[in-house]
């Protein structure tokens, strides 16, 4: 391998490497080796020129793969529920280490058995529309793509379509009207206790299924997966 090639390899790693750093010196020391591999085209030496110009690119592109492939997870949505947030047919991509959502990210997680079969851990006592007072302890191996709309310890409710957390109305302005029956929960009561092990996402409703919050998911042309939104 000639020794212009060489260099052009390590002057493109380190290159990546001062880019998180200093982006500015990254892109000017990736420029230079470009650069280099030109001025090797115009004398007289076309094979290594255009190996040596292109290594930056091929070292930035091989590295945003692998980062990609182990820093997040793409999927594809099948459904219009997070509308207009996220489009039906949408890719996105999940960070794969992110294990602390905050109220308003938009999280994908398998959610329980009973949120896909429409059972609860423990039998409903009256209303059959009221919310579960316990999930049910086995995770689904459904996909559920949600935002978070309450965290441990907040107590919240849906009324005329609308999140109440804490006794007060959450400002949505992205979510879509609701007025089905599965808009009021719980029912009769007022309100219910989100438990505190995890934040608590919304449930089957489109009223917090809209666009907006504090983090949202970016889109890939990659697929593995598919996150139904509910």
């Amino acid at each position: 391998m000639p020794i212009s090639v060489v260099v052009a390899i390590v002057a493109s790693v380190v290159a990546l490497a001062v880019l998180w750093v200093a982006p500015a010196a990254g892109l000017v020391l990736a420029g230079a080796v470009i650069v280099a591999g030109l001025v090797l085209l115009a004398t007289g030496r076309p094979a290594v020129g255009a190996v040596v110009a292109l290594t930056p690119l091929a070292v930035f592109l091989l590295a945003s793969q692998v980062v990609g492939t182990l820093w997040f997870k793409p999927y594809r949505v099948p459904s219009g529920s997070m509308e207009p947030t996220i489009e039906i047919g949408d890719r996105i991509l999940a960070d794969r280490h992110d294990r602390s959502p905050h109220v308003g990210d938009v999280v994908i997680a398998h959610p329980p058995v009973g949120a896909v079969e429409s059972r609860c851990g423990t039998p409903r006592r009256d209303d059959a529309k009221a919310a579960c007072a316990r999930a049910t302890p086995e995770l689904s191996d459904v996909v559920f793509i949600k935002r978070v709309v309450a965290g441990p310890g907040d107590t919240i409710s849906f009324r005329d379509g609308l999140v109440v957390r804490n006794g007060r109305p959450v400002s949505e302005p992205y979510a879509r009207s609701c007025t089905d029956a599965i808009c009021e929960l719980p029912r009769p009561s007022p309100s219910r206790r989100a438990p505190g092990s995890s934040p608590a996402t919304s449930a089957a409703s489109p009223t917090t299924a809209a666009s907006g919050g504090r983090s949202r998911p970016r889109r890939s042309p990659a697929s593995s997966s598919t996150a139904t939104g509910r």
